[in-house]
């Protein structure tokens, strides 16, 4: 029995046939239908709305009133078993009948026509009341809402790539030669040579470093080609702050969906369910004779129909990401090629761990990045060069 659920109650006598005509069973199969519909309609758009707690009331209520044995259908059945049971199932009417007035001979075969027809969907109403129960509809709506929110956000394939190349980049930067350096040092040299023999060690000194930090500045940038990193006069670096507001964000929308769990499984298995009830309910329809009962027949095929694409809809994104799919937002799971080209030079090394359990970790490689390029910039300035200046 579900938690929170009181099944000690007493059919009203609303349920009962003889206090029914058709007008009233109408109407509350029409009330029915109507919310059955709404939950429908609801659910087909639930991916594209932010508002969980009227679509988790909604489809509680569902399963636990609409459905279950506490709904009016569930209640009619009940009530009326003494009555209907026989006779729905080919036995003989109850002794009573040949004593009822004409009148009341129609309502009584009226109402055994509609218990024939709910009695033929109550193993139906079952099945969709079980897939609705442990259906992980938040797990599914955190889902769906981050990677809507993620695409919303604008950061595709392209934003990836870039930050893959700019950490690529970074890699070849650490990995050059001083000699490569050293012709990289044009205005030092030039400074050197302008300067050197007219001003003092100290000031030869001070000017010359000056300058091999910004010819160390001048070939990052030209290198990077993107421009990533700040440089500063003291030589140092620091990520560049509408890309480091990116990385940031990139990190929070992949942390929030390594954190959610495999919801796959669970919702395959629904869909699994709700097929079986979807072709369940077609043979079920053929044999329906009452306008209601089709209506009703309807209205459950929409609901399950929509259970299932929420299903479907949501074990794909979570496959998708599972799986690193090339295009955005999915690929942002998918560990970064410059992961493996970093060797640990100037403190320079991977984020542990794998993107799609712990997030791409931007920030915090982006910073590495800018702290070994500021370690690199003090080493080629500081200890390379003019050794007599030293």
């Amino acid at each position: 029995m579900a938690e929170g659920l009181d099944y000690d109650y007493l059919p009203q006598n609303n349920s009962s046939w003889e206090f029914l005509d058709e007008g009233s069973i109408k109407k509350e199969l029409d009330a029915l239908i109507s919310r059955l519909g709404e939950t429908a309609v609801y659910l087909d758009k639930f991916a594209h709305t932010n508002e969980y707690e009227k679509m988790s009331q909604l489809f509680k209520d569902c399963w636990v009133k609409e459905l279950g044995p506490e709904g009016w259908i569930g209640s009619y059945l009940l009530i009326n078993a003494d009555s209907f049971d026989k006779p729905a199932s080919g036995g003989s009417k109850p002794d009573s009948y040949n004593g009822l007035s004409l009148e009341d001979k129609k309502a009584f075969d009226m109402c055994l026509n509609y218990y024939r027809e709910f009695k033929s969907l109550q193993g139906t109403f079952e099945k969709i009341r079980k897939i609705m129960m442990v259906f992980p509809l938040s797990r599914g709506f955190k889902l769906i809402r981050f990677t809507l929110n993620f695409m919303d956000a604008g950061y595709d394939e392209s934003v990836y790539k870039e930050a893959d190349d700019n950490l690529n980049r970074v890699c070849e930067i650490l990995n050059k030669s001083w000699d490569y350096w050293e012709r990289c040092a044009i205005r030092a040299n030039d400074f050197y040579k302008a300067n050197s023999g007219k001003l003092g060690k100290s000031d030869l000194n001070r000017g010359y470093r000056e300058a091999r930090i910004r010819d160390f500045q001048q070939e990052v940038e030209i290198l990077m080609k993107e421009k990533t990193f700040v440089p500063y006069t003291n030589g140092t670096f620091s990520v560049e702050l509408n890309h480091l507001m990116e990385y940031m964000i990139i990190d929070e929308y992949t942390i929030k969906i390594a954190s959610l769990p495999n919801v796959s499984d669970d919702m395959d298995n629904a869909s699994q369910g709700c097929k079986e009830v979807l072709n369940e309910l077609n043979k079920i329809y053929e044999g329906i004779k009452t306008d209601h009962g089709l209506k009703l027949v309807d209205a459950l095929r929409k609901l399950v129909h929509a259970i299932d694409e929420f299903a479907v809809l949501s074990s794909t994104v979570f496959k998708r990401f599972k799986d690193r799919d090339d295009e955005a937002p999915f690929c942002f799971v998918k560990k970064p090629s410059s992961f493996s080209k970093m060797n640990g030079k100037y403190g320079f090394v991977a984020p542990g761990g794998d993107p799609w359990h712990d997030g791409t970790q931007f920030r915090t490689v982006f910073e590495r990045a800018a702290k070994a390029l500021s370690d690199l910039c003090q080493d080629f300035v500081y200890n390379h060069g003019h050794t007599e200046l030293k």
